[in-house]
């Protein structure tokens, strides 16, 4: 686990977006699991990974801009464009620079990221007082994001998250333009659609989809272990994204959720022998 771990990290460090985020839930998951008395919070254990948790934030959240700049070479893409040996020199020129002030900025940056409340209170100071509600447009257009899939439709524009953040926060964040995609979350978006209540219903579907889609998971394979991980991965990757655009966040999900019954369906028996060739996870299972 510790390995996975570490390697989810430095795959994290070294890729475009940081993507280490889903790793340390996953872990926190775990080891919960393991807590039978309440002192078992106060197990060193637990306050090392809260101070790298931490650490890692701060750093990351401190460099990300500079960091994608560098990595794609000023060319304003989402793009890898340097080799592993300049990612690594980047990263050591960089902490042996890093200072209080550094710390502070990114620290500052984190917690607003970990709360992702500031899009919706300027959607809110906006909408319904600048610009009216959208009575369903942006959920609509889920829809017909999913109906009208790339391979049958290649004229169909790119998502850009940014654009919708600037129409209504009137904020102007960066966009394409810039190498980065900023959205409001799907909470925020539900209530540009249809105000307070209303914006509870929307919401209630998607938790209901991630509810039925764990059940379906963890129910379809002959062993219900690779349902259970299949079920919990699908749900760190997609249930816990609240600052993620409804449009980007349901398409992916139902693409992903198809993929995962193909392979629980069709091929578990095979994904099964090649995990219980080790012995221990058979004395496990």
């Amino acid at each position: 686990m510790y390995i996975v771990l570490a390697i989810e990290v430095i795959l994290g460090f070294s890729g475009y977006f940081s993507g280490f985020k889903t790793i340390f839930f996953l872990f926190i998951v775990l080891a919960s699991g393991k807590i039978k008395r309440l002192k078992d919070v106060l197990r060193p254990i637990y306050l090392f990974l809260l101070i790298g948790v931490l650490i890692l934030t701060t750093y990351w959240q401190s460099i990300k801009f500079d960091y994608r700049n560098y990595v794609n070479l000023g060319s304003n893409t989402q793009t890898i464009q340097v080799s592993g040996v300049d990612i690594v020199n980047f990263h050591l020129n960089n902490i042996k620079d890093f200072n209080l002030e550094d710390f502070n900025s990114g620290l500052d940056s984190g917690l607003r990221r970990l709360g992702y409340l500031n899009f919706f209170a300027y959607s809110i100071r906006q909408v319904p007082a600048s610009i009216p509600h959208q009575n369903g447009r942006l959920w609509f257009e889920v829809i017909r994001h999913i109906l009208t899939p790339r391979i049958l439709f290649p004229d169909k524009p790119p998502i850009n998250d940014s654009d919708r953040t600037n129409e209504f926060t009137r904020l102007g964040v960066a966009g394409a333009d810039k190498g980065t995609s900023i959205s409001i979350g799907y909470m925020g978006e539900s209530y540009i659609d249809f105000g307070f209540p209303l914006m509870l219903f929307p919401i209630f579907i998607l938790g209901y989809f991630w509810g039925a889609s764990y059940r379906l998971l963890i129910n379809i394979p002959k062993y219900p272990i690779l349902g259970l991980a299949a079920g919990t991965i699908f749900l760190l990757s997609f249930g816990i994204s609240v600052g993620t655009s409804n449009i980007k966040m349901v398409g992916g999900a139902i693409s992903t959720l198809i993929i995962y019954v193909f392979v629980l369906k069709f091929f578990d028996q095979r994904v099964w022998k090649l995990l219980a060739a080790n012995q221990r996870i058979k004395k496990i299972v």
